[in-house]
């Protein structure tokens, strides 16, 4: 009987245990993935006043001992570099040379603009092609495509010394419509009347 007494308490126990319910874990809610669309970039003239505007005059060259280098130059337009004198650009007047010519010449590059197909912009190229974007008035930018410098601000990608201004990071000018913008990761010029434009670095090229 002891043998017995002691097993049934055990047995009860066991039953017990198996009628107590155990409590209903609440599943975790599914996560559900939202495909964001990608959002484009801000151009620089969304961020504008977060650039320091710097008047066009001083970027002008024919007031500039720079005759060793461009011979003579006398139209008051914009030339300037980047802080790495790796880009150099123009925004030329009516009056220049080549009138209303914008764009910038640019020297070490990791890109390159196709050259295979015959619709390409630089197919058979007889001169110099790709070497920078540039654009007159308000057409579309395109390759560079000539044989000479074009402006004195396209020196700099070979001669660094030459005397051009430099447009520091932060900084924007404009003249004839056009306004350039100075950022770490490239130079931005952009046509108001057309709203054509580009962005060249060293590791992208984007023309619109």
């Amino acid at each position: 009987m002891r043998i017995i007494g002691a097993v049934v308490p055990v047995a009860v126990v066991l039953l017990l245990s198996g009628c107590v319910t155990s409590p209903t874990s609440t599943p975790s809610p599914t996560a559900t993935a939202i495909a964001e669309s990608p959002s484009a970039a801000p151009s620089p003239t969304a961020i504008a006043p977060a650039f320091e505007a710097v008047d066009p005059s001083l970027f002008f060259v024919n007031d500039l001992d720079g005759s060793a280098y461009w011979g003579a130059w006398t139209t008051e337009d914009v030339q300037f570099s980047s802080p790495d004198r790796n880009i150099g650009c123009g925004i030329l007047g009516a009056d220049a040379p080549y009138p209303l010519l914008w764009g910038c010449a640019i020297g070490t590059k990791e890109w390159a603009f196709p050259t295979d197909d015959p619709g390409d912009y630089c197919y058979n190229a007889v001169v110099p092609c790709g070497g920078g974007i540039e654009a007159t008035g308000t057409e579309l930018p395109h390759p560079r495509y000539r044989g000479d410098p074009g402006f004195p601000g396209a020196l700099v990608t070979g001669m660094p010394e030459v005397p051009i201004r430099v447009l520091e990071y932060g900084q924007s000018v404009t003249f004839n419509d056009v306004t350039c913008y100075s950022e770490e990761t490239g130079i931005t010029c952009e046509h108001a009347g057309s709203d054509h434009g580009f962005v060249i670095s060293e590791s992208r090229n984007d023309i619109h």
